[in-house]
């Protein structure tokens, strides 16, 4: 916790105690890693060392268990997935032909006169329409 001094010094400490205490009615989680509630100044360093100092142990902890690897190897598949539908949104946004379709999908939607779904359908439809769409 953050801004942990002056007048706010007291409240810092008591919103610690309470958090901690919450995460331990949740329970230890899988990796054995207990999150530690520390309380901070940036404005005057205290508490600084002690936060730098879990942030490292919580990294040795990753890196020597595995976890690391298997959370960046997990990372670069999301990245993948994520460049996949960005690439497909840009090319679907940039067809001409759905570019004049889109907009009264895009208002019969708010009308309510098409559902979400059944606009999603005719929009993939329209860009894919050598192959089939069904749900």
């Amino acid at each position: 916790m953050n801004k942990a001094d002056g007048p706010h010094e007291q409240e810092a400490c008591r919103a610690a105690r309470e958090l901690a205490g919450a995460l331990r009615l949740l329970g230890q989680p899988e990796d054995s890693w207990i999150t530690p509630v520390v309380t901070c100044s940036a404005a005057n360093g205290t508490g600084l060392a002690e936060v730098w100092a879990h942030v490292e142990s919580h990294e040795r902890m990753l890196r020597q268990s595995g976890e690391l690897d298997r959370l960046r190897r997990e990372q670069r598949v999301s990245w993948m997935w994520s460049l996949v539908r960005d690439q497909l949104l840009d090319r679907l946004r940039d067809d001409p032909e759905l570019c004049s379709f889109a907009p009264q999908l895009e208002a019969d939607v708010r009308a309510g006169s098409l559902t979400p779904g059944l606009a999603a359908q005719q929009l993939v439809a329209a860009f894919l329409p050598d192959r089939r769409w069904d749900p």
